[in-house]
């Protein structure tokens, strides 16, 4: 019946052929009555050892049933870092592979199969349901329930377990007439499968090996239809005030692009951009201040007076943008609104900790008293993160990013539209043109031109704005620093006085003339070719100045056989039709 079983033994140990053959006969004929064959694997342990043992019991038709010693495993028990439930956990998980081991080699199928223990821990975790264990209770369960299920698993007292005698020392002239090999007939006799199999966890409050339990939290999303329903607690998350920026940045830009409301931004990317940037600024003060500043705020719109406020003194009022600022008592003076009315930031948020990080970066690092002036001078968060457009260079663009400048090109063909710093190229590119046409020019090479050209850019840039005469006061202070004031102050007030005054002249374009309108039909000059070839061209849209006079005009002609768009200055431009 069982490879190497104990039949094979008892015919090699007969002292007769005959004897040999009435035990095969007796064998035949009890397997002839059999009515199922079952396996009952028994598991226990101790500090000293780990062991498993399993037996057949074979049932017959009357009812009867024979056990019988199959197999059992010994371990030695580790010294550290376990604990006895551990351990008959392992030993757990050693009964199922000699169960398995037994399967591979029985030749007769098993209508039975059961495992044994005698710790009500082991059994709570092989039935549990509800907790989650750690690493080493898991990955051992795991194990165990691959191949069996709970309902496999049952309780034994200990003294009815036979697995127990292998947990401590024994005679060996004891072992024979143990129940180590005579098995537990009297206990499977009893009606083992009448036993409870409702095993809960022991004790799981103060289980180690059980993880902690966390209460429920039952989340809610909803949806506000409030633009300032952010919430400055998530601006936590951020590192940085541009970090922040970008972010937020990135999210109005992909709802936009989601509602098909990208379309509109085609046209003029870098503007559109720009007050990106600047809604974003705004939209995180607001969000800030509705925060912290939820009473003042309401007092405000209310029109109460905010009597008992920590801003109160402050005189705060609402901009039309909503951003709370300060009123103050220079609210008349020649100086810039930002200055004059400076946001309201709480210096106990982290957004404010954002900003002084920024402006402290801005002046280099160089103390308190000019990161305190750089944010007074930018009115606490004006101006910032303003993108750079149209700048293919990575550097300038960081550069322009965290200046906040961008660059804001003139049309084509209309240097005159520069003014004074067009004029200083105008006189050097006269001086080159005669200087180099007389140098060979394979002499000039890119990186001779390239430090000829700083060294101009340096002599023009270093030249006097005006004729500066002679300094005059004879009470300048001995301090040096003062002096160095004095000076300033001194230079700062002939500069506005005899510099600025001297760009009000215009020397041309002095006439008023009819603006051009939109349908227009005139002639684009083009001084590459005659004349006779310039090219006809109709006013598609007209860009007026501040003024309402207009100076640029977007063009449509067809050059090369397609209709192409141009922008170009109106001197450029010689009217031919007129549409009334």
């Amino acid at each position: 019946m069982v490879k190497n079983f104990y039949v094979d033994d008892a015919l090699t140990s007969l002292p007769t052929k005959e004897e040999a053959i009435d035990l095969l006969t007796r064998t035949k004929d009890a397997l002839m009555t059999l009515a199922r064959v079952e396996l009952h694997t028994f598991s226990d342990a101790s500090e000293l050892a780990i062991p498993a043992v399993s037996y057949v019991r074979v049932v017959s038709k009357d009812g009867s049933g024979h056990t019988g010693f199959v197999l059992g495993k010994v371990k030695v028990a580790p010294k550290h870092g376990t604990t006895i439930p551990r351990l008959e956990l392992c030993s757990a998980v050693l009964a199922v592979e000699v169960a398995e081991s037994i399967q591979r080699n029985l030749d007769h199928p098993l209508d039975n199969l059961q495992f044994y223990s005698d710790s009500k821990v082991v059994l709570g975790y092989i039935n549990n349901q509800t907790r989650r264990f750690c690493v080493y209770v898991a990955n051992r369960v795991q194990r165990i329930r691959k191949s069996t299920i709970p309902e496999q698993w049952k309780y034994v007292p200990t003294h009815k377990n036979p697995a127990d005698l292998a947990t401590r020392p024994i005679l060996a002239d004891n072992l024979k007439d143990s129940l180590w090999y005579s098995g537990p007939q009297g206990f499977l006799d009893e009606g083992y499968l009448l036993i409870d199999n409702s095993y809960p966890l022991v004790n799981p409050v103060k289980d180690k090996e059980l993880r902690p339990t966390q209460d429920p939290c039952l989340l809610k999303t909803s949806i506000s239809t409030d633009p300032t329903g952010l919430g400055s607690h998530r601006f936590q998350r951020f590192s940085n005030w541009g970090s922040l920026i970008r972010a937020i940045a990135f999210l109005i830009l992909h709802i936009r692009n989601r509602s098909g409301k990208m379309n509109q931004y085609r046209n003029d990317i870098r503007v559109k951009t720009v007050e990106l940037y600047e809604e974003v600024t705004t939209m995180i003060i607001r969000t800030v201040q509705r925060d912290m500043y939820a009473k003042e705020i309401s007092h405000l719109e209310q029109g109460r007076i905010m009597a008992g406020t920590t801003i109160g003194s402050l005189d705060p009022y609402l901009d039309d943008k909503n951003i709370l600022r300060v009123g103050g008592r220079i609210r008349n003076s020649c100086i810039e609104v930002t200055q004059k009315h400076p946001i309201l930031i709480p210096g106990n948020h982290h957004i404010a900790k954002f900003l002084i990080s920024y402006y402290h970066e801005q002046v280099n690092h160089q103390g308190r008293h000019f990161t305190v002036g750089a944010v007074r001078q930018a009115g606490a968060t004006e101006d910032l993160g303003i993108q750079a457009i149209n700048v293919e260079d990575r550097q300038i663009k960081d550069y322009l990013l965290k200046t906040g400048g961008t660059w804001i090109f003139n049309s084509p063909c209309s240097s005159h539209m520069g003014g004074a710093w067009e004029r200083m190229i105008g006189s050097a590119r006269r001086i080159l043109d005669s200087m180099l046409s007389k140098i060979h020019e394979g002499n000039l090479t890119h990186d001779v031109l390239a430090t000829f050209m700083a060294e101009v850019s340096a002599i023009i840039n270093n030249r006097p704005l005006v004729n500066l005469g002679e300094f005059t006061d004879k009470d300048l202070y001995k301090s040096e620093w003062k002096r160095v004031q004095a000076l300033s102050d001194r230079f700062w007030n002939r500069w506005k006085g005899e510099y600025l005054s001297t760009l009000q002249n215009r020397r041309k374009w002095t006439d008023a003339r009819p603006n051009l309108k939109e349908g227009d039909v005139v002639l684009l000059r083009d001084k590459s070719v005659h004349r006779n070839q310039w090219p006809l061209a109709v006013i598609e849209e007209i860009l007026p100045s501040s003024d309402e006079v207009v100076r640029k005009v977007i063009l449509r002609l067809v050059r090369d056989g397609r209709t192409v768009t141009y922008t170009r200055p109106v001197n450029e431009l010689i009217l031919l039709v007129n549409v009334p």
